[in-house]
């Protein structure tokens, strides 16, 4: 799975607070490394119970690459905004 797709399922994670999300990052380093932790894990570290579980709640793990398909639209009007020219692959 490309990198990108853990950053986008890390800020799709709703009503958490940045100050735990980077708790996290800061201990497991990387969102992929934090994508297969349980609950009880996150528990464990003194997240909340209802926050650790909606951390790992599969409602946020699926349908990525709709999200990743969004995210490189974005990044093409970015780019071609910007006057970059470039030639992508059909």
């Amino acid at each position: 799975m490309p990198e990108i797709l853990h950053w986008i399922w890390l800020s799709r994670i709703e009503n958490v607070k940045r100050k735990i999300i980077l708790e996290l990052l800061e201990r497991y380093e990387t969102p992929e490394r934090l994508w297969n932790v349980t609950a009880e894990e996150l528990f464990c570290l003194g997240i909340p119970l209802h926050i650790a579980e909606k951390i790992v709640d599969i409602k946020y793990k699926e349908n990525l690459d709709k999200y990743l398909r969004v995210y490189a639209e974005e990044q093409d009007r970015t780019y071609y905004n910007s006057g970059v020219n470039f030639i992508r692959k059909a």
